[in-house]
């Protein structure tokens, strides 16, 4: 745990702002979005995925599955943002189509470790984190830090957009009890 806290004390130092709001108005002002992690990257791109859905109406999870990563990237195109999200050992399939999407014009975000990271080359912009290996795993809780920091800079943009939104959602999870509206915790 202190070698996570660690991680996400320098990220934090480390940050570079310019980039967050570069990759923020790449997003408002994209057309689609893709999302593509890999491997252990995969949870980060599905969580990072998930929250861009409930700002955004236009994006799309890359994923490993019965469709090639390149069969999902085919259609985009110049005006189209493409998120990667990798980190030691980098997956050579995400790195392959940051670069397919690279030739097809879209600008490209990466999520990454270091300025050094075969992803970094291929981006216009780099957000990076640290995830230092711990024993057999990679950490990654600096990189969840830095998805959650990007999330809340972009519904902070969004705010006039996303208010009404949010409004209809609470109606629904209300109406059609999705969540147990019991929050007290009993001991």
């Amino acid at each position: 745990m202190q070698s996570d806290i660690d991680n996400i004390k320098k990220t934090m130092n480390e940050i570079d702002l310019s980039s967050i709001r570069k990759a923020t108005e790449l997003l408002i002002n994209g057309n689609q979005i893709y999302v593509i992690g890999l491997r252990s990257s995969a949870f980060l791109a599905g969580y990072l995925c998930f929250y861009l859905n409930f700002l955004f109406s236009n994006v799309k999870l890359i994923s490993a599955g019965p469709n090639d990563v390149f069969e999902q990237l085919v259609k985009a195109e110049k005006g189209d943002v493409v998120i990667g999200l990798t980190f030691p050992r980098y997956s050579k399939k995400t790195i392959e189509a940051l670069d397919y999407a690279r030739r097809r014009r879209c600008s490209i975000i990466s999520i990454t470790d270091s300025l050094l990271s075969p992803a970094a080359s291929l981006s216009d912009v780099n957000l990076v984190a640290r995830s230092d290996m711990i024993s057999f795993i990679d950490s990654l809780v600096a990189p969840m830090s830095l998805i959650n920091a990007f999330i809340i800079a972009l519904s902070n943009e969004k705010k006039k957009d996303i208010t009404t939104y949010f409004e209809e959602l609470e109606n629904i999870w209300k109406t059609y009890n999705i969540y147990d509206g019991n929050n007290n915790i009993e001991s």
